[in-house]
Protein backbone atom coordinates (compact mmCIF):
# COMPACT_ATOMS: atom_id res chain seq x y z
CA UNK A 1 0.00 0.00 0.00
CA UNK A 2 2.36 2.99 -1.21
CA UNK A 3 -0.21 5.96 -0.17
CA UNK A 4 0.11 4.52 3.01
CA UNK A 5 3.55 4.84 3.20
CA UNK A 6 3.02 7.97 2.43
CA UNK A 7 0.92 8.38 4.98
CA UNK A 8 2.77 6.74 7.79
CA UNK A 9 6.23 8.79 7.21
CA UNK A 10 4.17 11.95 7.87
CA UNK A 11 3.89 10.95 11.47
CA UNK A 12 5.73 13.77 13.40
CA UNK A 13 6.25 12.22 17.16
CA UNK A 14 6.58 16.00 18.27
CA UNK A 15 3.71 16.93 16.96
CA UNK A 16 1.27 13.80 17.73
CA UNK A 17 -0.44 13.54 14.34
CA UNK A 18 0.71 13.54 11.00
CA UNK A 19 2.39 16.78 8.88
CA UNK A 20 1.49 17.18 5.41
CA UNK A 21 2.58 20.76 3.72
CA UNK A 22 -0.97 21.05 2.16
CA UNK A 23 -2.82 21.16 5.18
CA UNK A 24 -0.98 24.23 6.62
CA UNK A 25 -3.69 26.55 5.60
CA UNK A 26 -6.01 24.18 7.27
CA UNK A 27 -7.84 22.99 10.45
CA UNK A 28 -5.76 19.90 11.99
CA UNK A 29 -8.27 16.92 11.59
CA UNK A 30 -6.66 14.69 13.72
CA UNK A 31 -10.14 12.66 13.35
CA UNK A 32 -9.86 12.07 9.57
CA UNK A 33 -5.86 10.73 10.19
CA UNK A 34 -7.16 8.70 12.77
CA UNK A 35 -10.13 7.31 10.70
CA UNK A 36 -7.84 6.45 7.60
CA UNK A 37 -5.16 4.94 10.39
CA UNK A 38 -7.95 2.24 11.62
CA UNK A 39 -9.59 1.72 7.85
CA UNK A 40 -5.85 1.25 6.75
CA UNK A 41 -5.68 -1.63 9.82
CA UNK A 42 -8.65 -3.36 9.69
CA UNK A 43 -8.51 -3.54 5.45
CA UNK A 44 -4.88 -4.92 5.94
CA UNK A 45 -6.00 -7.59 8.61
CA UNK A 46 -8.45 -8.61 6.03
CA UNK A 47 -6.43 -9.09 3.27
CA UNK A 48 -3.69 -11.05 5.34
CA UNK A 49 -1.06 -8.21 4.91
CA UNK A 50 0.28 -8.36 8.56
CA UNK A 51 3.11 -5.91 8.06
CA UNK A 52 1.07 -3.09 6.77
CA UNK A 53 -1.58 -4.24 9.38
CA UNK A 54 1.05 -4.24 12.33
CA UNK A 55 2.24 -0.21 10.79
CA UNK A 56 -1.32 0.88 10.94
CA UNK A 57 -1.64 -0.34 14.00
CA UNK A 58 1.10 1.17 15.97
CA UNK A 59 -0.11 4.90 14.12
CA UNK A 60 -3.01 4.50 15.32
CA UNK A 61 -2.06 3.52 18.56
CA UNK A 62 0.19 6.86 18.51
CA UNK A 63 -2.38 9.06 16.83
CA UNK A 64 -4.61 8.41 19.87
CA UNK A 65 -2.42 9.04 22.38
CA UNK A 66 -2.00 12.35 20.08
CA UNK A 67 -5.52 13.27 20.41
CA UNK A 68 -5.62 12.96 24.32
CA UNK A 69 -2.33 14.84 24.55
CA UNK A 70 -3.91 17.69 22.57
CA UNK A 71 -7.08 18.29 25.35
CA UNK A 72 -3.96 19.75 27.11
CA UNK A 73 -3.30 22.25 24.66
CA UNK A 74 -5.54 24.55 26.17
CA UNK A 75 -5.14 24.40 29.95
CA UNK A 76 -1.34 24.80 29.32
CA UNK A 77 -1.94 28.46 27.55
CA UNK A 78 -3.13 29.57 30.76
CA UNK A 79 -0.16 28.21 32.81
CA UNK A 80 2.26 29.78 29.80
CA UNK A 81 0.70 33.56 30.02
CA UNK A 82 -1.24 33.30 26.49
CA UNK A 83 -4.89 32.86 27.86
CA UNK A 84 -6.37 34.85 30.76
CA UNK A 85 -9.35 33.92 32.69
CA UNK A 86 -12.17 35.27 32.31
CA UNK A 87 -15.17 36.11 34.65
CA UNK A 88 -18.63 36.18 33.78
CA UNK A 89 -20.72 38.63 35.80
CA UNK A 90 -24.23 39.28 36.30
CA UNK A 91 -26.86 42.27 36.08
CA UNK A 92 -28.58 42.71 39.42
CA UNK A 93 -31.71 41.27 37.58
CA UNK A 94 -29.78 38.03 36.49
CA UNK A 95 -28.74 38.60 33.33
CA UNK A 96 -25.00 38.49 31.97
CA UNK A 97 -23.05 41.92 31.55
CA UNK A 98 -23.16 42.50 28.06
CA UNK A 99 -20.21 44.30 27.92
CA UNK A 100 -18.48 40.29 29.42
CA UNK A 101 -19.45 38.50 25.98
CA UNK A 102 -19.93 40.75 23.46
CA UNK A 103 -17.87 43.92 23.68
CA UNK A 104 -14.97 45.16 21.97
CA UNK A 105 -12.22 43.45 24.25
CA UNK A 106 -14.20 40.50 25.07
CA UNK A 107 -12.93 36.86 25.29
CA UNK A 108 -16.23 35.05 24.72
CA UNK A 109 -17.07 36.76 21.51
CA UNK A 110 -17.83 34.35 19.02
CA UNK A 111 -16.86 31.91 21.86
CA UNK A 112 -18.47 29.71 24.15
CA UNK A 113 -19.52 29.98 27.62
CA UNK A 114 -18.37 27.16 29.67
CA UNK A 115 -21.05 25.47 31.35
CA UNK A 116 -21.87 26.30 35.12
CA UNK A 117 -18.97 28.54 36.07
CA UNK A 118 -19.00 32.06 36.50
CA UNK A 119 -14.96 32.32 35.30
CA UNK A 120 -13.84 31.06 32.46
CA UNK A 121 -9.92 29.32 33.33
CA UNK A 122 -7.81 26.23 32.65
CA UNK A 123 -10.06 23.63 34.54
CA UNK A 124 -12.98 24.35 32.46
CA UNK A 125 -12.17 26.11 28.97
CA UNK A 126 -14.25 24.13 26.17
CA UNK A 127 -12.13 25.69 23.19
CA UNK A 128 -10.38 22.94 21.12
CA UNK A 129 -7.26 23.37 19.73
CA UNK A 130 -7.39 22.89 15.48
CA UNK A 131 -4.40 24.00 14.53
CA UNK A 132 -0.86 23.09 15.38
CA UNK A 133 2.45 23.32 13.71
CA UNK A 134 6.13 22.82 15.16
CA UNK A 135 6.76 26.95 14.40
CA UNK A 136 4.54 27.83 17.45
CA UNK A 137 1.36 29.00 14.85
CA UNK A 138 -1.64 27.38 16.17
CA UNK A 139 -5.86 28.16 16.31
CA UNK A 140 -7.87 27.43 19.42
CA UNK A 141 -11.78 28.04 19.40
CA UNK A 142 -14.83 26.07 20.74
CA UNK A 143 -15.69 25.23 17.37
CA UNK A 144 -17.21 28.80 16.48
CA UNK A 145 -17.12 31.14 13.28
CA UNK A 146 -19.05 31.10 10.29
CA UNK A 147 -22.60 30.10 10.98
CA UNK A 148 -21.64 30.60 14.44
CA UNK A 149 -22.10 27.01 15.88
CA UNK A 150 -20.61 24.59 12.95
CA UNK A 151 -19.57 21.51 14.54
CA UNK A 152 -17.88 19.85 17.61
CA UNK A 153 -13.93 20.72 17.06
CA UNK A 154 -11.95 17.23 17.66
CA UNK A 155 -14.84 14.70 17.65
CA UNK A 156 -15.43 13.69 13.69
CA UNK A 157 -14.99 11.72 12.00
CA UNK A 158 -16.01 9.64 14.79
CA UNK A 159 -14.28 6.29 14.58
CA UNK A 160 -14.89 3.50 16.98
CA UNK A 161 -11.56 3.37 18.50
CA UNK A 162 -11.70 7.25 18.75
CA UNK A 163 -14.95 7.07 20.77
CA UNK A 164 -13.92 4.77 22.91
CA UNK A 165 -10.37 6.33 24.18
CA UNK A 166 -12.72 9.81 24.64
CA UNK A 167 -14.89 7.80 26.85
CA UNK A 168 -11.70 6.24 28.56
CA UNK A 169 -9.77 9.13 29.25
CA UNK A 170 -11.69 12.51 28.24
CA UNK A 171 -15.22 11.90 29.71
CA UNK A 172 -15.33 14.52 31.51
CA UNK A 173 -13.69 17.28 29.25
CA UNK A 174 -16.15 15.80 26.59
CA UNK A 175 -19.06 16.82 28.95
CA UNK A 176 -18.19 20.24 29.77
CA UNK A 177 -17.69 20.22 25.53
CA UNK A 178 -21.38 19.31 24.95
CA UNK A 179 -22.87 20.77 27.84
CA UNK A 180 -21.48 23.86 27.18
CA UNK A 181 -21.99 23.95 23.17
CA UNK A 182 -26.15 22.71 24.52
CA UNK A 183 -26.52 26.45 27.07
CA UNK A 184 -25.01 28.34 24.57
CA UNK A 185 -27.04 26.65 21.49
CA UNK A 186 -30.23 24.93 22.95
CA UNK A 187 -31.81 24.80 19.32
CA UNK A 188 -28.30 22.00 18.18
CA UNK A 189 -31.34 19.81 17.79
CA UNK A 190 -32.94 21.73 15.09
CA UNK A 191 -30.06 23.37 13.41
CA UNK A 192 -31.37 23.34 10.24
CA UNK A 193 -34.09 26.12 11.28
CA UNK A 194 -31.73 27.88 13.28
CA UNK A 195 -32.05 31.84 13.60
CA UNK A 196 -28.59 31.99 12.37
CA UNK A 197 -29.34 29.78 9.29
CA UNK A 198 -32.69 31.03 7.91
CA UNK A 199 -32.15 34.47 6.49
CA UNK A 200 -30.95 35.50 3.13
CA UNK A 201 -31.07 31.74 2.15
CA UNK A 202 -28.34 30.83 4.18
CA UNK A 203 -29.90 27.28 4.98
CA UNK A 204 -29.05 26.06 2.15
CA UNK A 205 -25.55 26.01 2.79
CA UNK A 206 -25.29 25.56 6.66
CA UNK A 207 -23.81 22.48 7.11
CA UNK A 208 -25.89 20.17 9.91
CA UNK A 209 -22.78 18.83 11.29
CA UNK A 210 -23.39 20.66 14.45
CA UNK A 211 -26.46 18.44 15.30
CA UNK A 212 -24.75 15.41 13.96
CA UNK A 213 -21.77 15.57 15.70
CA UNK A 214 -23.80 16.22 18.81
CA UNK A 215 -25.83 13.50 18.29
CA UNK A 216 -22.97 11.26 17.65
CA UNK A 217 -20.53 11.97 20.75
CA UNK A 218 -23.54 12.09 23.06
CA UNK A 219 -24.20 8.27 21.74
CA UNK A 220 -20.90 7.37 20.98
CA UNK A 221 -18.68 8.84 23.67
CA UNK A 222 -20.49 9.75 26.46
CA UNK A 223 -22.56 6.64 25.58
CA UNK A 224 -25.81 7.82 26.46
CA UNK A 225 -29.12 5.46 26.51
CA UNK A 226 -31.85 5.23 23.85
CA UNK A 227 -34.57 6.62 25.91
CA UNK A 228 -32.21 9.70 26.74
CA UNK A 229 -31.27 10.09 22.93
CA UNK A 230 -34.63 9.34 21.62
CA UNK A 231 -36.31 12.51 22.04
CA UNK A 232 -33.12 14.40 20.70
CA UNK A 233 -32.93 12.74 17.04
CA UNK A 234 -32.42 16.14 15.03
CA UNK A 235 -35.52 17.22 13.23
CA UNK A 236 -35.48 16.86 9.30
CA UNK A 237 -36.24 20.72 8.63
CA UNK A 238 -34.29 21.52 5.42
CA UNK A 239 -35.92 20.70 2.11
CA UNK A 240 -31.95 19.94 1.23
CA UNK A 241 -31.72 16.42 0.70
CA UNK A 242 -27.78 15.95 1.13
CA UNK A 243 -28.45 16.78 4.31
CA UNK A 244 -30.32 12.83 4.75
CA UNK A 245 -26.47 11.13 5.00
CA UNK A 246 -26.58 12.95 8.39
CA UNK A 247 -29.65 12.31 9.83
CA UNK A 248 -29.68 8.77 8.16
CA UNK A 249 -26.43 7.77 10.42
CA UNK A 250 -28.33 9.67 13.77
CA UNK A 251 -31.13 7.38 13.21
CA UNK A 252 -29.20 4.38 12.22
CA UNK A 253 -26.97 5.06 16.03
CA UNK A 254 -30.40 5.19 17.78
CA UNK A 255 -31.70 2.00 16.47
CA UNK A 256 -28.19 0.63 17.27
CA UNK A 257 -28.79 1.30 20.74
CA UNK A 258 -32.48 0.15 20.97
CA UNK A 259 -30.52 -3.44 19.88
CA UNK A 260 -32.40 -6.16 18.01
CA UNK A 261 -35.99 -6.28 18.35
CA UNK A 262 -37.54 -8.46 20.55
CA UNK A 263 -40.71 -9.69 21.93
CA UNK A 264 -41.50 -10.13 25.53
CA UNK A 265 -41.71 -13.82 27.92
CA UNK A 266 -42.74 -16.61 25.94
CA UNK A 267 -43.61 -19.52 27.99
CA UNK A 268 -45.26 -21.76 24.87
CA UNK A 269 -42.96 -24.38 24.91
CA UNK A 270 -43.34 -25.51 28.39
CA UNK A 271 -44.79 -29.13 28.70
CA UNK A 272 -46.34 -31.80 31.14
CA UNK A 273 -45.30 -35.64 30.83
CA UNK A 274 -46.20 -38.84 32.81
CA UNK A 275 -43.73 -41.11 33.06
CA UNK A 276 -45.69 -44.44 32.33
CA UNK A 277 -48.95 -43.89 29.78
CA UNK A 278 -50.59 -46.78 30.82
CA UNK A 279 -49.89 -47.41 34.58
CA UNK A 280 -51.68 -50.60 36.81
CA UNK A 281 -53.70 -50.07 40.24
CA UNK A 282 -51.30 -49.30 42.80
CA UNK A 283 -48.52 -47.82 40.66
CA UNK A 284 -46.74 -44.72 41.48
CA UNK A 285 -46.04 -42.65 37.98
CA UNK A 286 -43.99 -39.14 38.04
CA UNK A 287 -46.05 -36.00 36.59
CA UNK A 288 -42.81 -33.82 35.16
CA UNK A 289 -43.80 -30.09 34.21
CA UNK A 290 -41.43 -28.07 32.62
CA UNK A 291 -41.58 -23.92 32.28
CA UNK A 292 -39.49 -22.91 29.70
CA UNK A 293 -39.29 -19.49 28.79
CA UNK A 294 -38.50 -18.95 24.89
CA UNK A 295 -38.17 -14.80 25.43
CA UNK A 296 -37.25 -12.27 26.96
CA UNK A 297 -36.04 -12.90 30.83
CA UNK A 298 -38.46 -11.45 33.30
CA UNK A 299 -39.02 -10.79 37.07
CA UNK A 300 -42.67 -11.43 37.06
CA UNK A 301 -44.04 -14.38 39.11
CA UNK A 302 -45.58 -17.07 37.27
CA UNK A 303 -48.08 -18.94 39.39
CA UNK A 304 -49.14 -22.72 38.68
CA UNK A 305 -51.69 -24.92 39.52
CA UNK A 306 -51.89 -28.60 38.74
CA UNK A 307 -55.28 -30.53 40.34
CA UNK A 308 -54.57 -33.97 40.50
CA UNK A 309 -58.01 -35.75 39.03
CA UNK A 310 -59.76 -38.45 40.24
CA UNK A 311 -58.25 -42.10 40.17
CA UNK A 312 -55.11 -40.87 40.95
CA UNK A 313 -54.16 -40.31 44.38
CA UNK A 314 -51.28 -37.92 44.89
CA UNK A 315 -48.53 -39.17 47.24
CA UNK A 316 -47.21 -37.15 50.03
CA UNK A 317 -44.41 -35.38 50.16
CA UNK A 318 -43.43 -35.18 46.30
CA UNK A 319 -43.76 -31.91 45.10
CA UNK A 320 -40.41 -30.60 44.31
CA UNK A 321 -38.61 -28.12 41.84
CA UNK A 322 -35.34 -26.81 41.02
CA UNK A 323 -36.55 -23.28 41.86
CA UNK A 324 -39.38 -21.54 43.53
CA UNK A 325 -41.99 -22.72 46.00
CA UNK A 326 -43.82 -25.57 45.71
CA UNK A 327 -47.18 -25.78 47.93
CA UNK A 328 -49.02 -29.09 48.88
CA UNK A 329 -50.68 -28.14 51.44
CA UNK A 330 -53.67 -27.88 49.84
CA UNK A 331 -53.81 -31.30 48.04
CA UNK A 332 -54.79 -32.77 45.57
CA UNK A 333 -54.65 -29.33 45.01
CA UNK A 334 -50.66 -28.56 43.84
CA UNK A 335 -49.37 -25.59 43.16
CA UNK A 336 -46.09 -23.66 42.40
CA UNK A 337 -44.99 -19.83 42.35
CA UNK A 338 -41.51 -18.57 41.43
CA UNK A 339 -39.54 -15.77 39.35
CA UNK A 340 -38.09 -17.09 36.36
CA UNK A 341 -35.72 -14.38 36.07
CA UNK A 342 -32.59 -17.20 37.43
CA UNK A 343 -33.19 -19.45 34.79
CA UNK A 344 -34.85 -20.17 31.48
CA UNK A 345 -36.50 -23.36 33.00
CA UNK A 346 -37.54 -24.83 35.96
CA UNK A 347 -38.89 -28.89 36.59
CA UNK A 348 -41.33 -29.56 38.82
CA UNK A 349 -42.29 -32.98 39.50
CA UNK A 350 -44.78 -34.87 41.60
CA UNK A 351 -45.97 -38.96 42.10
CA UNK A 352 -49.34 -39.78 41.82
CA UNK A 353 -50.68 -43.41 43.12
CA UNK A 354 -53.23 -45.03 40.43
CA UNK A 355 -56.35 -45.52 42.82
CA UNK A 356 -58.64 -47.00 40.31
CA UNK A 357 -59.25 -50.29 39.03
CA UNK A 358 -61.40 -49.36 36.07
CA UNK A 359 -59.58 -49.08 32.75
CA UNK A 360 -60.24 -45.35 31.48
CA UNK A 361 -57.77 -42.46 30.54
CA UNK A 362 -57.24 -40.02 32.87
CA UNK A 363 -56.19 -36.50 32.13
CA UNK A 364 -54.17 -34.34 34.34
CA UNK A 365 -54.09 -30.36 33.46
CA UNK A 366 -52.10 -27.47 34.74
CA UNK A 367 -52.48 -24.43 34.69
CA UNK A 368 -49.68 -21.79 34.14
CA UNK A 369 -50.43 -18.00 34.85
CA UNK A 370 -47.56 -15.92 33.60
CA UNK A 371 -46.53 -12.46 32.32
CA UNK A 372 -47.75 -13.08 28.89
CA UNK A 373 -51.34 -14.81 29.98
CA UNK A 374 -52.67 -17.96 30.93
CA UNK A 375 -51.30 -21.10 29.24
CA UNK A 376 -52.94 -25.02 29.64
CA UNK A 377 -50.97 -28.18 29.68
CA UNK A 378 -52.26 -32.00 29.52
CA UNK A 379 -50.85 -34.97 29.90
CA UNK A 380 -52.75 -38.30 29.50
CA UNK A 381 -52.78 -41.86 30.59
CA UNK A 382 -54.81 -44.74 30.26
CA UNK A 383 -55.32 -46.32 34.08
CA UNK A 384 -55.20 -50.14 33.88
CA UNK A 385 -54.61 -50.36 30.28
CA UNK A 386 -53.35 -52.87 27.90
CA UNK A 387 -49.96 -53.53 25.99
CA UNK A 388 -49.60 -54.50 23.16
CA UNK A 389 -46.55 -55.75 20.82
CA UNK A 390 -47.04 -56.29 17.56
CA UNK A 391 -44.82 -57.98 15.29
CA UNK A 392 -43.06 -55.77 12.62
CA UNK A 393 -42.05 -58.22 9.42
CA UNK A 394 -39.12 -56.63 7.04
CA UNK A 395 -40.10 -57.86 3.07
CA UNK A 396 -37.03 -57.95 1.07
CA UNK A 397 -36.82 -57.38 -2.32
CA UNK A 398 -38.97 -54.78 -4.62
Amino acid sequence: MPQFRIFNTAYDPSLGFCKFDEWRTGRLNIGAQIAAAQAVRDMASHLGDSVTQNQAHTLLANLLDGRIALASFVPNLYAAGLRQPAAIRLNPNGTIVNADIMGPGSPYNAELIPYHATLRDASNDPSQVNWLWSDGTFRADAGTGFMVYPALSGYFPLTSEMAQRLHDDLYDETLNYVKSYEVNNPWWWMSDLAHHTTGSGEHLYHSPTLAWTLFQVKARVLQEDWDALAGQLPEPMSFNSRYDLYRLQNLVTLLELAGPAQSGPDLSLSTKTASNPAPATGQTITYTIRLVNAGLAFTHTVALTDVVPSGLTYVSGSLAATLGTPDAASAPTLRWSGVMSASPVVTITYRAQVATSATRAISNTVTIDGPAGTLTRLAVIVANGKTAYLPLVLKSGP
